[in-house]
């Protein structure tokens, strides 16, 4: 890029966009134009990027390179303006992801617009000004011919969803099964003080098949090692995948800056997980001395109870 004049230009080397490169973004810029080469690879960076840049305070266009794979091959073919044009009419980081969406279906057939109408819905969720969330609101309504109200009460859902003060005890004591894991992950992510006190009791078995397991083994790996942990190259492979990194890296929870709630939740989740793992084993081993051991340890994990070894 820079050979052909675009002297403002950065590579994120590893593909994958860091936080800390973020970080260095901002520094410089509030606005920033992602060109990522036009294939899976790409467009997985780039989903990854945008939340990841939002976060920043950044923001974010999305340029296409239309039927090429990366920019040298768009200079090559189409020339230096024509890219200097795509940039300038580069989209919006909210519509690039909307219309990621709506390749998944074919929005002629009434149950997959309502499955994409869905998704959608999610990306606007996302946008925390309440202005610019009401400009696309209206931009969606028009482009897909849906009443403006369908979507609003969509988006108060989600909203009611969210945890507040009314309903922050249920939260905290993850009763909300879907967040149970990730919540531990972060925890993991964010306060590796803790590892130490848990290593006996975790394993990346405990979590899902799929992005949670993959998380967990690449950040069990790293504490194990002490090295650092690279979550967001993993390569996911959903939306809601990297919806899910995402929450992990940007969203440390400030009710765990309290040690107390911190190890809590920690040993509950634990437990938890523990429990259900070993329930898993003991119905498919046949194995006497395997399920006496599962028997036993089922006991200890019934009584857990992890605190900071300083007290």
């Amino acid at each position: 890029m820079h050979q052909v004049g675009f002297t403002q230009s950065v590579a994120s080397l590893g593909t994958a966009l860091t936080i800390s490169q973020a970080k260095l973004l901002k520094r410089y810029t509030t606005q920033v134009v992602l060109i990522y080469d036009n294939d899976t690879a790409g467009q997985k960076a780039t989903l990854r990027a945008i939340p990841i840049l939002r976060n920043e305070g950044i923001s974010v266009k999305v340029v296409s390179l239309l039927d090429v794979k990366d920019p040298d091959e768009f200079v090559s073919k189409y020339g230096i303006e024509k890219l200097m044009i795509q940039i300038e009419n580069a989209q919006s980081d909210i519509w690039y992801q909307i219309l990621e969406i709506q390749l998944k279906y074919n929005i002629n057939i009434v149950q997959e617009k309502i499955k994409f109408l869905e998704e959608a819905t999610d990306i606007l969720a996302t946008i925390e000004s309440s202005i610019e969330q009401l400009v696309y609101v209206e931009e969606v309504v028009k482009h897909y011919n849906i009443e403006k109200t369908a979507i609003e009460a969509a988006l108060k859902k989600r909203y009611i969803k969210k945890p507040t003060k009314d309903n922050a005890n249920v939260y905290e004591n993850h009763h909300n099964k879907s967040d149970l894991q990730v919540d531990l992950l972060s925890a993991l992510y964010h306060h590796k003080e803790v590892f130490p006190h848990i290593k006996e009791h975790i394993h990346e078995k405990l979590f899902d098949i799929g992005i949670k397991r993959e998380i967990a083994k690449c950040i069990l790996d790293s504490l194990n090692t002490n090295t650092e942990i690279n979550i967001e190259k993993l390569p996911s492979l959903t939306i809601e995948d990297q919806q899910i990194i995402s929450k992990l890296i940007l969203g440390k929870d400030k009710r765990y800056n309290d040690s107390q709630k911190l190890y809590k939740m920690i040993n509950d989740t634990l437990k938890q997980l523990n429990l259900r793992y070993i329930k898993q084993q003991l119905s498919t081993t046949t194995n006497v001395d395997e399920m006496k051991n599962l028997i036993l340890y089922q006991k200890f994990i019934a009584k857990l109870n992890i605190v900071p070894i300083n007290g």
